[in-house]
């Protein structure tokens, strides 16, 4: 038995309340029977996985699990996991089987691993890709706003769109990709560099106001330039209670001649 399956391995000459105690934390021991089916898994193959010996139990809430030691498919090496996941096809591989996935998804194009130059890039086209078409609710006002070109369905595509319509630009540090006009759908021509305070005034749920010369700007964009000393949760509460003026909203004269658009 190795150094690790030892650690798991049930020692039934150390007792508390005759309880076998396992890193000191009391377990229970499951019956001579069930030790038994436990036991023809050794030797036996899973999904590609040996069990090759059943080492131990621990206690998981109310209830015992048993830990074995397994022989990887892929590299051999071996591995402590519960057999209930070695079993249900849960446990695949030592770990490595999700390390070579993830080196094969970032081979196709590079650009999935974090040190890649566009990596920021991948990031802003899978998120696309997850809202616009997710089945979650929380994502229906997405379902809209997917983009129509054919290329936003295949990210080497959609970089070479890219790289032809916007050249080697790159997002300032705090900086990411975001649409220029909220309600309509995603677009190339729709896309600009934006700070995380020049979105949060781009939603779908952001209030503007009507100014001089009929210019429409975002409330909290207002407040932000303006000497209000009200909290910007106060005056908004006060915009959304039906007083339309900013410059009473927010007690500032740096807001006068601006009335929010309901």
């Amino acid at each position: 038995m190795s150094e690790d399956s030892a650690k798991y391995a049930v020692s039934l000459e150390k007792t508390y309340r005759d309880k076998p105690i396992v890193d000191g934390k009391c377990i229970k021991i499951p019956s001579q029977a069930t030790q038994q089916v436990h036991k023809r898994s050794e030797g036996l193959s899973f999904n590609g996985i040996v069990v090759l010996e059943v080492v131990g139990y621990v206690l998981s809430g109310k209830h015992y699990r048993a830990i074995a030691r397994c022989r990887c498919p892929f590299d051999s090496a071996e591995f402590l996991a519960y057999l209930t996941h070695v079993h249900s096809g849960m446990k695949k591989s030592c770990g490595c089987s999700t390390d070579r996935l993830h080196a094969e998804s970032a081979s196709r194009h590079g650009d999935a691993l974090p040190k890649s130059k566009f990596h920021w890039l991948y990031r802003f086209w899978s998120g696309v890709q997850h809202r616009c078409y997710s089945t979650d609710p929380k994502y229906r006002l997405y379902v809209g706003r997917a983009p129509l070109e054919p290329f936003w369905s295949d990210y080497p595509a959609f970089k070479r769109q890219w790289l032809a319509v916007r050249g080697d630009a790159c997002p300032m540090p705090g900086e990411s990709l975001d649409r220029t006009d909220n309600n309509a759908r995603y677009s190339l021509e729709n896309l600009r560099f934006a700070s995380r305070s020049q979105q949060a005034q781009n939603m779908s749920n952001t209030l503007y106001a009507v100014g001089p010369e009929n210019l429409t700007v975002a409330i909290a964009k207002l407040y932000q330039e303006s000497g209000s000393c009200v909290k910007y949760t106060t005056g908004l509460s006060r915009v959304r209670r039906g007083e339309r003026k900013l410059e009473v909203a927010f007690e500032s004269a740096d807001l006068a001649g601006w009335e929010a658009v309901c």
